[in-house]
């Protein structure tokens, strides 16, 4: 280990990009961190040369921040997330975003935990969500559903936030499971899907408050922007869910009605991006793997070509799947805390 078993080095990865006083905020709650053993690596995705300078001037009166300039391709979040886990030294890893805030107590209070529970490989906590204040709590992430160790849960949902990750470092060794880089979204949700199918163990601590805030806001300058996907993309994101597909024990029920969930998920995210036609593949995924589909899917199946021919078709079809899914899911949900 970098640092002794009583004080661990952490690791901070903060992929950035545009950001001056946002990111000022995140880098203060860092340094504001009642445990001082951790180096905080910043990894700026092309930012402006004044932006640049301006988090250079802030970071240069303590060397525990290492700020670097993404240097190869391909652009966004995930690429950087990887230069910074190829820089880490500490023996643990947190990943932020670089407008969220830690609690003074964040690191002290993961430490601790870790402590307890040594023979994991990752640590999740909870967090709270915020608009433009920290008095302004808009919800709660909790990790208290049950079986989140495992990867039920995350079939149906993205219960963790990426900064409630508290990671063992296994990449100084050249192991691990990376960021997937071409990924446009659900990069955390692919993450700890694929980490957790590896057979890493996880723990979460349910007892412990949130020691994190994740901001919301509709703010333009976000390294993963909110856009139609390419033709490329959505073939990434098929390929994704075939690899899940591949690695899961598919004889499980609630495993195989969780990921029908999430495959029926995502064509609710097509018809919102006014992309329907692209369920086509998705379509004969369906039929071919023989998927549990409930008399809703099936409908759906059978209709989704009329009505993807227009905007205010696809509109409509997509508000019906979206409560199609809503009913489902309160069902699974049901599901998950009785497993």
């Amino acid at each position: 280990m970098t640092q002794s078993t009583a004080y661990p080095l952490v690791s901070i990865i903060i992929p950035t990009w545009n950001r001056k006083e946002l990111l000022r905020q995140t880098l203060t709650s860092v340094r504001e961190q009642t445990y001082v053993y951790w180096e905080c690596i910043v990894v700026d995705d092309g930012s402006e040369d004044e932006v640049f300078a301006s988090i250079q001037s802030f970071v240069a009166d303590d060397d525990r921040f290492k700020l670097y300039k993404r240097a190869r391709q391909p652009k966004g979040s995930n690429t950087c997330r990887n230069i910074g886990l190829n820089l880490a030294q500490g023996d643990y890893v947190i990943f932020l975003d670089s407008d969220d805030l830690l609690l003074p107590h964040c690191l002290m209070n993961r430490i601790a935990f870790v402590q307890d529970h040594a023979d994991c490989d990752a640590w999740m906590f909870s967090s709270a969500l915020f608009r433009e204040n920290i008095d302004n709590i808009t919800m709660m992430a909790k990790v208290d559903y049950g079986r989140q160790e495992e990867y039920f849960g995350f079939l149906l949902q993205n219960l963790w936030t990426v900064n409630g990750g508290f990671i063992r470092n296994i990449w100084r060794n050249g192991n691990g499971i990376w960021f997937r880089e071409s990924m446009p979204r659900w990069q955390e949700w692919d993450f700890y899907i694929r980490y957790m199918m590896a057979g890493y163990k996880v723990k979460c601590a349910s007892d412990r408050p949130h020691d994190v805030m994740y901001r919301i806001h509709d703010e333009t300058n976000r390294i993963s922007k909110s856009k139609v996907l390419t033709s490329e993309e959505i073939d990434i994101m098929y390929q994704t869910l075939q690899e899940i597909y591949d690695n899961m024990d598919v004889k499980n029920s609630f495993l195989i009605h969780s990921y029908t969930y999430r495959l029926f998920y995502f064509f609710a995210y097509l018809l919102s991006r006014n992309q329907g036609r692209a369920i086509e593949r998705g379509h004969g995924f369906c039929t071919s793997h023989d998927l549990p589909l409930t008399p809703a899917m099936k409908v759906f199946l059978g209709i989704w070509p009329i009505f993807v021919t227009t905007s205010l078709g696809q509109k409509i079809l997509g508000k019906a799947l979206s409560y199609v899914l809503a009913s489902r899911f309160r069902f699974l949900n049901r599901k998950l805390k009785e497993i």
